[in-house]
């Protein structure tokens, strides 16, 4: 009973427990009784009944206050018991003065500080009535390690604002600048973040990073649905949900750490939609939060775990838990560069090189000292808690209502000529300003599961046969920020090319929305079922270790449930846009790249027809005669300004009049 009514470990956050704010849309007596099912039973209560049931549901209440109040979280300690905490430990070499503040003392009870080396008895301070304590000490050399002892608590605790010059610091006072140093003396996991940052892990657990599915608003036929990655079949590495976590043998029979999970922001477990204390302790805060932080794989009661890599750290794990910040643009290059298998190998704009970018490279990552913008991920796609800003276009969810845009930053009229900026009406930037990408790492182009892996020699692994472009110039479509998803399951049904579409973006020159966005174009051959031409999901640990897809392809089908008869092959393809390795600007496309050059844009295809009669004449001769038209062969562009402009500009002449699908 104190469990459903909430009174179990709440965490310290009074907003999320129970007890505070109601459960469902009751709150208080109404509440609890609600929780019990008891609300219409006392309706039909007689006075003197309705009275006893109160009184006990009173006492059940102070009990659930008395045994299990609103503690810290800390599943391993009694309720109420308070852990001692330092807020402040600094030094001022000017002044000789230490400074410690913290709480979780005894009230009123006697806190003393003392050199961690040597023992020496720095101060002391009595804690006021709420545990909370202050001191400051001049002292002619300051301590490299303080020792805070109250009562039987004892805590030691190093500089939070660097080092003093002394102790091997920049001479103020922490712990290699730690961000935590003093607040905690031992890290227990998550369940150390959670004591303070309760809100955070919900936020990280119902975001998109976490639960790898979310709002899929802007997938067509997915509008309503709670889905992405999880759930969802891909042309990459196939199907997550049955490839989560594991271990693979090599060919030199040593073990690795394999799954999709590799770079899921949990310690193990699946998501769930549940924000239970194992979900939210299940959330790894130092993947994203401490650059020093490495983790390995271990089985742990019959389930895959990860647990810090000691042996590959150049920092304890007390130290790396010590010194988190808000994500580096390398902790997100940790699993983005990687997608797909290997480094560049899926999105094709995210490659290692982006560890140290040069502005040709990439204009917006590359350092201000290279002659870049020196921004990091987060400038771009944070700003709205854990949820992050942004969408790959063929991705089906979007964890941020915020909109990231170019014009975030710059205006809708960028540019100093006129004429440039009445491209921006249905040209996006990325167009002129991404000329090519995989610049130093090939990207996967073709990815072909017909055919035997490839041993890779690094790994002791298979690979997918694959083909990589490098400085690959990108196809163009219309966007207006839909797109189109094969739904898992549904029949694979071929579109006019013989190509079955696992993502493709909406939109056309007709639509007033769309505009030209810049896209890489990946084909794929995946396995199909003959008879239900359903495509199917691989057990794809299984193909990595022996570079063979039967096997892999008949164990997938049936850890999804589906019968396995045997399979075929089917054609696939996928636009993913392109927004990142911006160019400098001296470097971006030029009026005659797309409007002269015949490889760059295919107008034909986006519907920038042109017309071929014109009142049943040849289009130029429909005015001009055919003598005159023939003399017009544009091949510079100051030949086709000369002659649309002329048009355009001068006599005003409808865009209709001369291309099919424009008014």
């Amino acid at each position: 009973m104190i469990r459903e009514l909430g009174f179990s470990r709440c965490y310290e956050r009074h907003d999320t427990c129970p007890i505070r704010r109601g459960y469902g849309r009751s709150s208080g007596l109404s509440g609890i009784l609600n929780t019990l099912g008891l609300h219409k039973e006392v309706q039909v209560m007689s006075k003197r009944g309705f009275h006893i049931l109160m009184f006990l549901a009173l006492a059940v209440l102070f009990i659930g206050f008395s045994v299990h109040p609103c503690a810290a979280y800390s599943p391993d300690k009694s309720a109420g018991s308070v852990e001692l905490r330092i807020k402040k430990v600094s030094w001022s070499e000017s002044k000789k003065l230490l400074e410690v503040a913290g709480s979780g003392a005894s009230v009123k009870s006697v806190v003393t500080l003392k050199d961690y080396s040597s023992g020496s008895l720095l101060g002391s301070v009595n804690a006021d009535k709420k545990g909370d304590f202050k001191l400051a000490l001049r002292l002619v050399k300051p301590p490299c390690e303080i020792l805070v002892e109250n009562a039987d608590k004892k805590l030691k605790v190093g500089y939070s604002n660097g080092s003093p010059k002394v102790c091997g610091g920049g001479g103020g006072g922490g712990q290699a600048s730690r961000s935590h140093s003093g607040r905690f003396s031992s890290y227990a996991g998550t369940s150390t973040c959670l004591s303070c940052h309760v809100k955070q892990a919900e936020e990280v657990h119902s975001s998109v990073h976490y639960q790898w599915a979310g709002d899929t608003r802007y997938a067509v036929d997915h509008v309503g649905n709670f889905g992405d990655k999880l759930g969802g079949i891909n042309d990459f590495c196939i199907y997550p949900d049955i490839n989560w976590l594991g271990k693979l043998t090599t060919v030199r029979g040593t073990q690795v750490d394999a799954g999709c999970a590799k770079c899921h922001v949990g310690l193990g477990d699946k998501p769930t939609p549940d924000p239970n204390f194992a979900q939210l302790e299940n959330i790894d805060c130092l993947v994203c939060h401490s650059d020093s932080y490495k983790r390995k794989l271990e089985l742990i009661g019959g389930k895959w775990k990860f647990v810090p890599d000691a042996e590959n750290m150049s920092v304890t794990i007390l130290q790396a838990a010590q010194d988190v910040k808000k994500p580096s643009s390398t902790s997100c290059l940790n699993c983005h560069t990687n997608a797909g298998g290997g480094n560049n190998y899926k999105r094709g704009d995210i490659e290692e090189a982006h560890r140290n970018p040069t502005a040709a490279l990439d204009i917006h990552m590359a350092p201000k000292a290279a002659g870049g913008s020196g921004l990091t991920c987060l400038d771009c796609h944070g700003g709205d808690g854990h949820y992050i800003k942004g969408r790959g276009t063929d991705l089906r969810a979007v964890d941020s209502d915020k909109i990231l845009s170019c014009s975030t930053c710059h205006s809708s009229s960028p540019h100093d000529s006129d004429r440039l900026n009445r491209h921006t009406a249905k040209v996006n930037c990325t167009v002129c300003h991404i000329p090519q990408f995989a610049k130093v790492a090939g990207t996967d182009i073709h990815r072909d599961w017909s055919a035997s892996g490839v041993l890779d020699a690094a790994s002791g692994l298979f690979e997918p046969y694959h083909t990589k472009g490098l400085n690959v110039t990108p196809v163009y479509r219309f966007f207006n920020g839909y797109s189109t998803f094969y739904k898992f399951g549904a029949p694979a049904e071929p579109g006019s090319n013989g190509k079955v579409s696992m993502s493709a973006p909406v939109g056309d020159i007709t639509d007033p929305s769309a505009k030209i966005y810049a896209f890489k174009y990946h084909t794929a051959k995946q396995p199909m079922d003959p008879a239900t031409r359903r495509l199917l999901p691989l057990k794809i640990g299984k193909f990595f270790e022996s570079g063979q897809i039967a096997e892999a392809v008949a164990l997938g089908t049936v850890a999804v449930g589906w019968q396995y008869a045997g399979h075929q092959y089917a054609e696939t393809e996928r636009y993913m846009g392109i927004f990142h390795e911006v160019a400098p600007k001296d470097s971006a496309l030029s009026c005659s790249s797309c409007h002269v050059a015949a490889n760059r844009i295919d107008f034909r295809e986006l519907g920038y027809e042109l017309r071929t009669q014109r009142n049943s004449k040849a289009l130029c001769a429909s005015c001009h005669g055919s003598n005159k038209a023939a003399e017009w062969q544009m091949g510079a562009l100051t030949d086709f300004e000369k002659y649309h402009n002329k048009h355009v500009t001068d006599k005003r002449i409808s865009c209709a009049q001369c291309h099919v699908n424009l008014k």
